[in-house]
């Protein structure tokens, strides 16, 4: 069975796929929102966005499928650092008998911004699946979201 991860990016009506390596980073414009699809098998997966221009967007849907003895550890960070930006973050997925999935999503708004309007959204799921009803499971879930204001006076 072939169980290495994948990375789909979606350019227009074109998509795009190759392996996905330990640590991705992207850089979306208005121009060129990012859209991408991330299947994970098991191992260390890095994501980064930075979303630097003003109406920036990006989606990132991810599908994981942990068994056996596999583990996830899921990482995505996404970086408002302009006003009018939007990010959207799906991760579902299936873990069955003694896997083990980890999940750290962390949405950063600059605080040098005061003048934004920024929609950030993450929706987590899981489906546990277990021979015989073992509940052997672990499983961690930790979204952070950060936004550094300035003082007023």
């Amino acid at each position: 069975m072939h169980t290495d991860n994948i990375l789909l990016i979606k350019k227009g009506d074109v998509i795009e796929q190759r392996p996905l390596s330990l640590s991705e980073s992207f850089c979306p414009s208005v121009i060129t929102p990012l859209e991408c699809f991330l299947i994970v098998f098991k191992g260390d997966v890095n994501v980064r966005v930075d979303l630097k221009e003003e109406g920036a967007f990006c989606s990132i849907k991810t599908l994981y499928l942990a068994s056996k003895t596999n583990k996830i550890n899921l990482n995505i960070q996404v970086n408002h650092l302009a006003s009018q930006t939007k990010s959207s973050q799906i991760i579902k997925g299936i873990a069955t008998d003694k896997s083990k999935v980890f999940f750290n999503g962390n949405i950063y708004i600059d605080k040098n911004r005061t003048d934004f309007k920024i929609i950030a959204r993450c929706f987590f799921r899981t489906m546990l699946w277990f021979k015989r009803f073992r509940l052997w499971k672990f499983m961690q879930m930790m979204l952070n979201v950060r936004m550094d204001l300035q003082q007023g006076r």
